[in-house]
């Protein structure tokens, strides 16, 4: 009898918990029409492009094109800086 009794307050406060985390589950979402407020700054050119991407793309770049690809490697010196450029470019194409 005890152990039933143990048992369903256990089973009880499981069940509190999770209507607690379930009402806060239930918050609704920020409506995708809602404007942005006056004076935020809008992100700079591919900066919305992850930085995981960027890597993947000159990684891509010299696979595809060659290590002494000049235009690759440009285009990644610019998105990322010379160190990941010299990573997977010559020092050469990445000046």
């Amino acid at each position: 009898m005890r152990g039933f009794l143990i048992a369903g307050a256990i089973g009880l406060s499981i069940a509190l918990m999770g209507c607690g985390e379930k009402a806060e589950a239930e918050t609704p979402p920020t409506p995708p029409g809602q404007s942005i407020p006056e004076g935020t700054p809008m992100p700079k050119e591919g900066e919305v492009m992850n930085k995981d991407i960027k890597l993947g793309n000159c990684k891509r770049g010299a696979e595809l094109f060659g290590k002494n690809s000049k235009s690759e490697a440009q285009h990644c010196k610019k998105n990322l800086g010379q160190n990941v450029c010299e990573k997977y470019y010559d020092k050469a194409a990445c000046g």
